[in-house]
């Protein structure tokens, strides 16, 4: 499943597996875009979701990210592969609250940098009794 494209052509693949989210058609529930290191805030509709964050980053051959605010897990981390592929991040937690959220990343790339961050339903509404869990990154 695609959350969303950009418009920029930077490629980067990154795969995650949840066990615990909504299997639906489109188990989304908020996202947001950002042309930097802040893809801007969401607002969960329901505590308890999963939130996921990206961090693509261009053509900076040293281009590696340090840190994510806001208590999210960094998963999956590329670095830059000369000609080959962009640099990019994933991050998630489960956030038990429906207050608006929004994270930034600490990086080096110094440009063509794009973020993202989205929130999934859970099985559960906000009542399920274990929390989505990472299965499978890479």
């Amino acid at each position: 499943m695609s959350v969303g494209t950009l418009t920029d052509s930077y490629m980067c693949v990154n795969f995650v597996a949840y066990s615990g989210v909504l299997a639906t058609s489109d188990p989304k529930d908020q996202k947001s875009y950002g042309a930097d290191d802040t893809p801007g805030s969401i607002t969960p509709t329901v505590s308890g979701e999963l939130l996921v964050s990206v961090y693509a980053m261009g053509q900076t051959p040293e281009a590696k990210q340090t840190s994510i605010d806001n208590d999210l897990t960094i998963r999956v981390i590329n670095v830059y592969g000369g000609g080959s592929m962009q640099g990019s991040t994933i991050a998630d937690r489960v956030y038990n609250s429906i207050s608006p959220i929004s994270v930034t990343w600490d990086g080096t790339a110094e440009a063509n940098t794009r973020s993202l961050i989205v929130s999934f339903k859970s099985t559960g509404s906000g009542q399920r009794s274990t929390a989505p869990l990472p299965l499978f990154y890479r």
